[in-house]
C-alpha cells in the first residue's frame, strides 16, 4: 500500500449538513431571482430611453408635415435655453424614475429577505421537532434533574411543571423559556451545545 491509498483511507469524505445544503440553494436562487429583476429592469430603461429619443422626434415630424410651420414654431420659440431645458427636464425625470426603480427593487429585496426568514425559521422548527425530546413533568421519576432553577428566566421549578431536558448535555429548563429561547438560537443557554450536534 502505498502514501497516497493510505491518504485515501485516512481522509474521511466531506459532510454537509442538509441546513447548509438549503441555505446555498436559498442564496443561489434569491441571486439567480435577483439578477435577472436586475437586468429586466435595465432592458426596461433601455428601451424607455429609445422610444423617448427615437420615437418621440419622429411622431412630431410626422404630426407637423409643414416645414413652413415647423419654421414658425422655430421663430417663436427662443433658443438660448431650450436645449438646456429640455436636458434639464429630462434628468429630472430620470432621477425620479430612478427613485422608484430603487423604491421597487428594496420593497423587493425585502420580500426575499422575509421568505428567507420564513424558511430559515420553518427549518428550524422542523430540526427542533427532530432533535429536541418531549418535555417532561419536574419531579417526575422518569428523570433526575439536578438543577433547582430555570437559568432562562431564574425561577425556580416546582412539581409537576413542564421542563425541556436539552439532550446533548441534560440541562434543564422551563418547557416556555426553551421554546422561546430556541427561536433565537439552537444552543443551550449554559454550555453552548448546539442542538445540530446531535
Amino acid at each position: 500500500m502505498n502514501m497516497f491509498e493510505a491518504m485515501k483511507v485516512v481522509t474521511p469524505p466531506p459532510v454537509f449538513s442538509l441546513l447548509s445544503f438549503i441555505s446555498m440553494i436559498v442564496f443561489v436562487y434569491v441571486c439567480i431571482i435577483a439578477f435577472s429583476i436586475m437586468l429586466l429592469l435595465i432592458v426596461i430603461a433601455l428601451l424607455y430611453v429609445i422610444c423617448e429619443f427615437v420615437w418621440t422626434p419622429f411622431y412630431e415630424r410626422r404630426s407637423n408635415p409643414d416645414p413652413e410651420a415647423e419654421d414658425q414654431q422655430q421663430l417663436s420659440r427662443p433658443n438660448n435655453g431650450a436645449a438646456w431645458n429640455d436636458q434639464a427636464t429630462f434628468y429630472q425625470a430620470a432621477v425620479l424614475h430612478n427613485l422608484r426603480v430603487l423604491e421597487i427593487l428594496d420593497s423587493i429585496v425585502e420580500v426575499l429577505e422575509e421568505r428567507r426568514d420564513e424558511r430559515q425559521q420553518r427549518v428550524r422548527e422542523q430540526v427542533l421537532e427532530s432533535k429536541m425530546p418531549p418535555p417532561i413533568a419536574y419531579g417526575s421519576q422518569e428523570t433526575e434533574i439536578n438543577c433547582k432553577d430555570c437559568v432562562i428566566c431564574m425561577e425556580d421549578f416546582e412539581n409537576d411543571q413542564l421542563c425541556q431536558v436539552f439532550p446533548s448535555c441534560n440541562h434543564t429548563f422551563h418547557a416556555n423559556c426553551m421554546n422561546t429561547w430556541l427561536k433565537k438560537s439552537l444552543t443551550c443557554p449554559i454550555c453552548r451545545n448546539s442542538v445540530l450536534d446531535l
